[in-house]
C-alpha cells in the first residue's frame, strides 16, 4: 500500500475541464489518486468543485502577457510548493509553459504535458513558427512525458526537435460513447429540439462546434456555405462554440454573418452544455480549422453517427478516414468545401452510412476508457519510476574529504548496509577516491571553511542544482558551512527531509564577543531549516537549547561511534610496536607523547608544545607525536616550523594527516588534547578504545569522554603549566596509565559503542520517514 498520489491538472480555463478533462479526473479519483485543477475563474468553476474536483483559481491568459505571466509562474510555484504534489498533469500551450516550469521550480517528481495541437501550421510566418516551437521545447524540456493526442504531431514534434521520441507517447482523443450515443434520441426528441430552437423541420442542417476564431475556418465555412445555399437555399448552419473578445483572430457573429450576406440561414447558439442533445439535429458536422491536434468536437459528431467534412491537418485523420467515416479536405480550400458538403447533403444515404461506419472508429480507437487506461499505464509507470524508485536515496554534505573518509565512513556504510542509496558532498581532496571506493558517489563541490561571500554563493548554486537534479528524500549535513548552506539549498530545493550534526560550535565556552554571536546567528539560521538535529554530545544539545539555536524537541542525541574491531589494543603485539617505530624513527625506550588534531591553535597546540618544553626537563628522550592536517586556510593555522621557537623540534615528529592512526595509538603512552573548544572529541574516544590514558581540556564535551581521574585527567583549558605537570605525573606513574587505559576502554564500549549509535540514527531516518514520504 502506498500513499495517496496527489494530482494537479492545469489547463486554461475551466470550460476545458468542464467538458473535455473532468471524466479524466473522476475516473483517476476512482482509482484511489487525489486530484485537484487549476484554471483561470470562470462560470464552470462551481460546477466543477460540485463534481467533488477540489479548484484553485488562477489567471492564466491565453494571450502572452509577460508582466501577467510572470505573477502566474509564482503563484503556481508556491501553490505547487504548499501542496506537495506528486504529479502535475497540464494541457494547452500556456499552462503547459508556466504549469511545467513552475512544477520543475517546486520540484515536483512528476511532470506530464498533454499536447492537444502545435499552434502553428506549415504556413506560419517564421517568427510565429520560431516563437511557439520555443514555447513546446521550453515545456517538454520541463516534462517527464508528454501526450500527443495526434500521431501527426509526435511525427512533427520529433522533426522539430521538440522533444525525444522517447518521451512523447500517443494518447489519442476520448469520447463518452454513453452520452454521445445516437439511441437515446428518438426522432420525437429530435423534432422537439427542433422547434425549441425554431429549426425548420425539413431544413438541411450543417453544424459546426468550435470556438469563434479565424484558426477553425470560419470564413471559408462561410463563403463555402453561401454556395451550399444556392442549391439548399433553406439549409442551416448551426454554429455551437464561445466566442474568444481575447484572441486577435476573434469573430464578431453579429458582423460577419451579414458580410457573407447569410445572416438568416445561420443560427448561433453560443456555448451549451447540452450538445449532446444538438448533434442529432445535424446531416452534416463539419470542421475545417487551420490547424488541429484531435478535434473533440469531431470524434463527438462521429459517436453521434454524424459524416463529418475536415481539413486535413493535425490529428483529425486519426479518425476521420477519407471516404469511410467522411470526407478530408486541403486546409483553406473553399471549392472542395463546398463540394463535400452539398455532396453530403444529396446523398443522404451514403452520409448515413459514413455516419454508423464512424461510430465504430469510435468504439475501436476512442472510447474514453481506452484512453484512460493509457494515462493510468503511464502514471504507473513514472510513480514507480520516480516515487517508488525503491531506495531512499540519501546525501550528507561536508566541508572537506577528511571529514567523510576518518568521522563518517562508517555511518555511511551502516546506511548503506540498510538499503539507503548514499551520497556525499565535500571539497576536492585526495580521500575523494577512496570514498566512492566503499559505494559511496561522491560531488566535489569547493567550500571554503572561512567566509567568502564569491565562492559561497558558488558553492550555493552548485549544491541547488545538484539537489534538484538527484531527487534526494534527505540531506544531511555536518560542520558550519555546510549546515548553513546545506539546509538552505535543501529548503529551496524542496527537499523532503533535512537533518543537521551538530559536532560542535566555533566558539569557545562562556566567550563573548562578535564571533560568538555571529556563529550563534549562523547555527540559529541552519536550523531553521531542519526536521531534525542530531548532536554528538550532551553539552552540544545543552548550550545548542541555552543559546536558543534550537527547540529542545529538534535536537537529538547521537553520540559517537567507535569501530571496536579497528581500535583494539589486542591487534597489535609488543614485535608490531617495536617495528612501528622503528619505522617512523622513534626510539624504543623514548616515552611518547600523542595528539591526533587538525593544526591549529584552538586545538591548543600552543599550550602543548610550552608544557612540553617543560616536560623534556624531567625526560629529555620524550616524543611530541602530532598526527594531522594543516589547515592553511586557517587564520590561527600552526606551521610544523613554529616548534622552533620552542626549542623542541628535535623532539618532535609531525606525520601529517594519516589512515593508519590505529597502528600508531599504540605507540604513545599518553594521549593529550589540550583543546579550546570541543563538541566530543572522537580521538580521545579512539585512544581510549586504544587503552591510552587521556589528559584533555576541561571544556565542551571532554568530560563526556573523560571521566577525570578515572579514564584520564581533566585540565583547565589554556593551563601550560597545569598540562605539563599533569604529563609527567602520568609518566612517573605507568600502573596508573595502565588502569586509567583499561577502564578507558571499557567506558567507550559501555556508552560509545558504534551499534547504538547506528541503531539510534536507523530508528530517527525511519521516523522522519513515515512522517515526510
Amino acid at each position: 500500500m502506498r500513499k495517496k498520489i496527489k494530482v494537479c491538472q492545469v489547463t486554461t480555463i475551466p470550460f476545458a475541464i468542464r467538458f473535455l478533462l473532468l471524466n479524466q479526473i473522476k475516473d483517476l479519483q476512482k482509482q484511489g489518486y487525489d486530484v485537484s485543477v487549476v484554471c483561470s475563474p470562470g462560470r464552470w468553476v462551481k460546477e466543477i468543485e460540485e463534481e467533488g474536483v477540489p479548484v484553485k483559481t488562477i489567471k492564466i491568459t491565453r494571450k502572452m502577457s509577460p508582466f501577467s505571466d510572470l505573477i502566474t509562474l509564482i503563484k503556481l510555484v508556491f501553490y505547487f510548493r504548499r501542496e506537495k504534489f506528486d504529479i502535475v498533469h497540464t494541457s494547452m500551450p500556456k499552462p503547459g509553459l508556466l504549469g511545467a516550469m513552475a512544477a520543475r521550480m517546486a520540484r515536483v517528481p512528476i511532470v506530464i504535458h498533454s499536447n492537444l495541437g502545435f499552434y502553428f501550421q506549415k504556413d506560419s510566418h517564421w517568427l510565429k513558427r520560431k516563437f511557439f516551437l520555443l514555447i513546446e521545447k521550453t515545456t517538454a524540456k520541463c516534462c517527464d512525458l508528454v501526450f500527443s493526442v495526434a500521431k501527426s504531431d509526435i511525427n512533427l514534434a520529433i522533426k522539430e526537435k521538440i522533444c525525444p521520441s522517447d518521451k512523447i507517447k500517443y494518447l489519442g482523443g476520448w469520447v463518452d460513447l454513453d452520452r454521445f450515443n445516437p439511441n437515446r434520441f428518438n426522432q420525437e426528441f429530435i423534432k422537439r429540439k427542433k422547434r425549441e430552437l425554431k429549426i425548420d423541420n425539413q431544413a438541411k442542417v450543417i453544424g459546426i462546434n468550435a470556438r469563434l476564431v479565424r484558426d477553425k475556418g470560419y470564413y471559408e465555412l462561410f463563403k463555402a456555405f453561401g454556395e451550399v445555399l444556392k442549391k439548399f437555399p433553406q439549409a442551416l448552419l448551426l454554429i455551437i462554440g464561445p466566442e474568444e473578445p481575447e484572441k486577435r483572430d476573434r469573430i464578431n457573429p453579429d458582423l460577419v454573418f451579414k458580410e457573407f450576406g447569410i445572416e438568416n440561414n445561420v443560427l448561433y447558439l453560443g456555448e451549451r452544455t447540452d450538445v449532446d442533445e444538438i448533434y442529432p439535429l445535424m446531416d452534416v458536422f463539419v470542421l475545417p480549422s487551420y490547424r488541429e491536434g484531435v478535434a473533440i468536437s469531431v470524434l463527438e459528431a462521429l459517436a453521434m453517427e454524424k459524416p463529418v467534412v475536415a481539413t486535413n491537418v493535425g490529428g483529425i485523420p486519426d479518425s476521420v478516414e477519407d471516404g469511410k467515416t467522411g470526407i478530408l479536405i486541403p486546409s483553406k480550400n473553399v471549392e472542395k468545401l463546398k463540394e463535400s458538403l452539398i455532396y453530403f447533403l444529396s446523398n443522404p444515404e451514403w452520409a448515413e452510412k459514413l455516419g454508423r461506419q464512424g461510430r465504430e472508429k469510435i468504439k475501436e480507437s476512442f472510447d474514453e476508457e481506452l484512453v484512460f487506461n493509457k494515462t493510468e499505464k503511464e502514471y504507473e509507470r513514472l510513480i514507480d519510476q520516480k516515487l517508488k524508485s525503491g531506495r531512499i536515496k540519501v546525501c550528507h554534505i561536508a566541508s572537506v574529504d577528511i571529514t567523510l573518509k576518518f568521522m563518517l565512513e562508517n555511518q555511511l556504510r551502516f546506511l548503506r548496509s540498510q538499503g539507503y542509496e548514499i551520497y556525499a558532498v565535500c571539497s576536492p581532496g585526495k580521500w575523494v577516491e577512496d570514498i566512492k571506493k566503499q559505494g559511496i558517489k561522491v560531488k566535489t563541490i569547493t567550500m571554503k571553511r572561512k567566509i567568502s561571500p564569491f565562492s559561497d554563493l558558488i558553492a550555493f548554486l552548485q549544491l541547488y542544482f545538484y539537489f534538484k537534479k538527484e531527487k534526494f528524500d534527505i540531506i544531511h549535513s555536518h560542520t558550519l558551512k555546510p549546515d548553513v548552506l546545506g539546509q538552505i539549498v535543501a529548503k529551496l530545493a524542496r527537499v523532503p527531509i533535512i537533518i543537521n550534526t551538530i559536532h560542535g560550535f566555533n566558539f569557545e565556552e562562556n566567550e563573548i564577543s562578535f564571533k560568538q554571536k555571529f556563529f550563534i546567528f549562523l547555527q540559529r539560521i541552519a536550523a531553521k531549516y531542519s526536521d531534525l538535529i542530531f548532536s554528538i554530545s550532551n553539552t552540544v544539545t545543552n548550550t545548542a537549547i541555552k543559546e536558543k539555536i534550537c527547540k529542545p524537541e529538534l535536537i537529538s542525541y547521537l553520540g559517537r561511534d567507535i569501530d571496536f574491531n579497528r581500535f583494539d589494543p589486542q591487534r597489535f603485539d609488543s614485535e608490531f610496536i617495536l617495528e612501528k617505530k622503528k619505522q617512523l624513527g622513534i626510539n624504543p625506550d623514548s616515552k611518547v607523547i600523542g595528539i591526533v588534531a587538525r593544526l591549529v591553535e584552538d586545538k591548543g597546540y600552543y599550550e602543548l608544545f610550552e608544557a612540553f618544553k617543560k616536560v623534556l626537563n624531567k625526560f629529555p628522550d620524550a616524543v611530541l607525536l602530532i598526527i594531522g592536517p594543516e589547515e592553511r586556510e586557517k587564520k590561527d593555522r600552526v606551521s610544523p616550523a613554529v616548534v622552533r621557537e620552542f626549542d623542541i623540534e628535535k623532539n618532535v615528529l609531525f606525520l601529517g594527516e594519516r589512515t593508519d592512526v590505529d597502528e600508531i595509538y599504540p605507540l604513545m603512552d599518553i594521549f593529550v588534547l589540550p583543546t579550546h573548544r570541543e563538541g566530543l572529541g572522537a580521538v580521545i574516544l579512539e585512544a581510549s578504545a586504544m587503552e591510552i590514558p587521556v589528559i584533555a581540556s576541561n571544556i565542551g564535551g571532554c568530560p563526556e569522554a573523560v571521566d577525570n581521574n578515572k579514564t584520564g585527567i581533566l585540565v583547565p583549558v589554556k593551563d601550560p603549566e597545569k598540562l605539563s605537570q599533569t604529563i609527567i605525573y602520568l609518566m612517573e606513574n605507568p600502573e596508573l596509565r595502565k588502569q586509567m587505559g583499561q577502564a578507558g576502554r571499557e567506558k567507550v564500549k559501555r556508552e560509545f559503542n558504534e551499534k547504538d549509535v547506528f541503531e539510534r540514527m536507523g530508528k530517527e531516518y525511519q521516523r522522519l520517514i513515515s512522517e515526510k514520504l
